[in-house]
């Protein structure tokens, strides 16, 4: 259950098995089997972005192709306006890595293992970034590392409990703080380790707390773009 507080409310979790996450899904509005004898490949998943523009493609946890509307209008100007902001805080010396939307990951453990999920906005940090080898951080292709941050904005199209199942198997796969932005009912939902999401109505910032120390988002901006989505 979310908790609609000022404050997070802990709640043991039970440390993530490889079965737990295995057993998870990602929701999908259609799903493809993987090749016979096969997986699907960086460069299929390149590829399947480039020729159908307007949908997402990510590969389930069971190595399953994961087909969703894309995100748009009023998401794509949110997505923008916070990665301005994060990006100012990076370069006045936050550092790490921003990743948009187009950069996904390989979260199973090796370059090219199942689940590969994008998410609209993420961050690694400095050393989560030197310590990757050249196959785990190819120059095309989705990077093998779960980042510390990551941003999921709703979208017309997206139902908030898929969201809110897709925010927990990112924090099962070890995401230190998550935020789940939901333009529909100006809400955002904030994801930790171990803890009950976190509910804030129509917060007027964000604090990006010990995992992005010093990173404060205003959220004029957001909700301005949100209201204009829903009164056009």
């Amino acid at each position: 259950m979310v908790q609609q507080l000022s404050q997070p409310v802990s709640k043991p979790a039970p440390a993530p098995t490889p079965t737990a996450v295995a057993d998870l899904k990602l929701p999908a509005l259609i799903r493809v089997p993987p090749p016979a004898n096969s997986a699907f490949s960086d460069e299929e998943l390149e590829r399947l972005d480039t020729e159908n523009p307007g949908w997402t493609f990510e590969v389930d946890c069971n190595g399953e192709l994961v087909i969703n509307m894309g995100s748009g209008g009023v998401t794509s100007d949110i997505e923008a306006e916070i990665n301005r902001q994060i990006g100012n805080w990076r370069v006045a010396g936050g550092g790490g890595r921003i990743r948009t939307s187009s950069g996904g990951y390989w979260l199973g453990g090796s370059p090219r293992t199942p689940p590969e999920m994008e998410p609209d906005t993420s961050w690694l940090s400095d050393q989560q970034v030197s310590q990757l080898t050249p196959d785990q951080r190819p120059p095309r292709g989705y990077w093998t590392v779960c980042p510390a941050f990551i941003i999921e904005i709703r979208s017309p199209g997206d139902s908030l409990a898929n969201q809110q199942a897709k925010m927990d198997l990112w924090i099962q796969l070890g995401v230190q703080l998550g935020w789940l932005i939901d333009p529909i009912d100006q809400s955002v939902y904030i994801y930790r380790p171990n803890q009950q999401p976190q509910q804030l109505q129509h917060p007027s910032t964000l604090s990006g707390e010990t995992v992005l120390q010093g990173l404060k988002v205003d959220l004029t901006e957001v909700w301005t773009f949100a209201k204009e989505s829903t009164t056009s």
